[in-house]
């Protein structure tokens, strides 16, 4: 038994001493970071290309993103909430703990996100007629859904659920 605790504080004590960011992991964000700026001019195309009449005809499109954005929201509260019970009452603690972490993560996750969306105000695509991606109002979001486009709540859900797990 003493042994057991002795290597338990060993295992906790190695874990502890690792970093939770690295350099190369800097590395990473930046690189992630200077994709996104780039991005700037194909996301004013993209965004123009799918306001076109044509692509507002396509009924797909509309149904697809409507999947996704249930999914999304309230799909991944849902998902994990279920886990949580479904692992409590099997008696399956890892089942329970990644439900219980993905729900956290996700709801705590939204919470800053509504803040960032009320703080930075960036407009809506249709707002602006995707002409502006830079369009941002500081503390316009607040009460107002054509200032919240920024940053994605769906995107937010997905990698808390995705850095929880």
């Amino acid at each position: 038994m003493l042994h057991a605790q002795a290597s338990s504080q060993r295992d906790s004590v190695r874990r502890a001493a690792k970093p939770l960011f690295t350099g190369d992991d800097g590395f990473l964000a930046l690189g992630f970071a200077g994709v996104t700026v780039a991005m700037f001019p194909v996301d004013k195309a993209v965004a123009r290309r799918l306001r076109s009449p044509s692509a507002n005809e396509n009924q797909f499109i509309s149904r697809s993103a409507r999947g996704f954005e249930i999914i999304a929201d309230p799909g991944s509260i849902v998902v994990g909430t279920a886990m949580y019970a479904l692992g409590r009452v099997t008696h399956r603690r890892t089942l329970a703990d990644i439900g219980l972490h993905t729900t956290e993560a996700i709801v705590g996750g939204s919470a800053i996100t509504l803040v960032l969306k009320g703080a930075l105000g960036r407009s809506r695509p249709y707002v602006t007629d995707a002409k502006d991606p830079r369009d941002f109002a500081f503390g316009k979001g607040f009460g107002n859904a054509d200032r919240q486009s920024f940053p994605s709540g769906h995107t937010t859900a997905a990698f808390a659920a995705a850095a929880a797990v």
